[in-house]
């Protein structure tokens, strides 16, 4: 979920969001929201970072069993989806990591999404 800093939210009410989800999934969940600080949003890895160095207790993150699952997949208009993604954000960040990466339909839906879908990438990816 995005906050994009020159936006206005309502901090309060994302907090009961997060609160909610948290309630909702029932397990141990960490959650990191950057406002501001570039390095921290994504496609950087600075909040990757950030949990690997000091806020995962001491345990250590396998990449190989690690996966990343985002909707700005950098989708192209076609047949099966009327409008393109809005960014490719997402895909970007998994590949600086390291990570695979699973849109929602592939993650969620993995008998009805077995097609690969076209994306677009930046021409430069400076990330």
């Amino acid at each position: 979920m995005g906050i994009q800093f020159k936006k206005h939210v309502d901090a309060a009410g994302f907090k009961i969001k997060i609160q909610n989800i948290c309630t909702a999934i029932g397990g141990p969940i960490q959650v990191f929201v950057s406002i501001e600080t570039p390095n921290f949003r994504k496609p950087h890895t600075g909040m990757w970072d950030k949990l690997v160095e000091s806020e995962n207790g001491s345990i250590e993150i396998e990449k190989s069993e690690s996966f990343y699952v985002g909707d700005a997949a950098g989708r192209t208009k076609n047949n099966n989806r009327p409008k393109p993604d809005h960014s490719c954000v997402d895909r970007l960040f998994a590949m600086n990591l390291g990570l695979k990466f699973y849109t929602p339909e592939q993650f969620y839906f993995p008998n009805k999404s077995q097609i690969e879908e076209d994306f677009l990438l930046p021409k430069v990816n400076l990330f």
